[in-house]
Parts: structure tokens; sequence; C-alpha cells
């Protein structure tokens, strides 16, 4: 993925960016409930929880050459809260859950349409 306009944490400004994931977890589970009453399990609940990491190159072609990574991503943190010491204002894993359960490449599908999302809010 390509970004335009980035500035590095140490202050450094990139006309473009190039972003891949250096980290991905799924995790699926599905939950099924007994209801007593009926005694009967109810139908089964999926879900996924996804945790994203990404890093930060110069170019596609530095990526594609092994050379290292600018920094890690760093996003703003959407539960951040100043007046809690222990709060950070940026985090280095994206997380989200869906309601269904979902194999690798729709997992990275999604992360990146949700990296693209927060960094359109950001």
């Amino acid at each position: 993925m390509i970004i335009s306009n980035y500035t590095a944490r140490n202050g450094t400004i990139y006309t473009d960016v190039f972003i891949t994931l250096s980290k991905l977890i799924v995790s699926n589970s599905s939950t099924i409930e007994l209801n007593l009453k009926s005694k009967q399990l109810e139908q089964s609940l999926k879900a996924a929880t996804v945790q994203a990491q990404f890093l930060v190159f110069k170019d596609q072609q530095a990526f594609d050459d092994d050379f290292d990574a600018i920094e890690e991503l760093k996003l703003l943190n959407p539960y951040y809260n100043p007046e809690h010491k222990h709060s950070n204002k940026f985090v280095s894993i994206l997380q989200f859950k869906v309601d269904s359960e979902l194999e690798m490449e729709e997992a990275k599908l999604i992360a990146f349409e949700r990296l693209k999302e927060h960094l359109n809010t950001a």
C-alpha cells in the first residue's frame, strides 16, 4: 500500500512510502450456548479477532530488495486518554473483530481496509 506525504517519527518527510504487513494474527472462534429452558444447544456464533502490524519502507523497491524498514507504523490509539498515565497515545497493533471466521487472505484485505479508514480519520 502506498501512502503520500508521510512524516516519520524522526521528523523526516517522505513524498510516498510503501506500507506492508509485518505480522498478522487471526483468531477464529465459535460459541455454542446451551439454553436450559429448551435443553437445546443454540446456534454457534462465529467471530474472528485480527491483530495486524505494519512496516514502512521508503518505496516498493526498498521492500523488494530487503532493505531495512524506515520504522514500524504507529497509529493513534482510539482509546487514548491523557488523564490516565498508562494510556498510550500511539499503538503499533491494529486490532479489530468481525462477526465471521476469516481466512488469512480475507483478514489481510480487511486489515488494509481498516488501516486506510484509520489513516483517513486520524
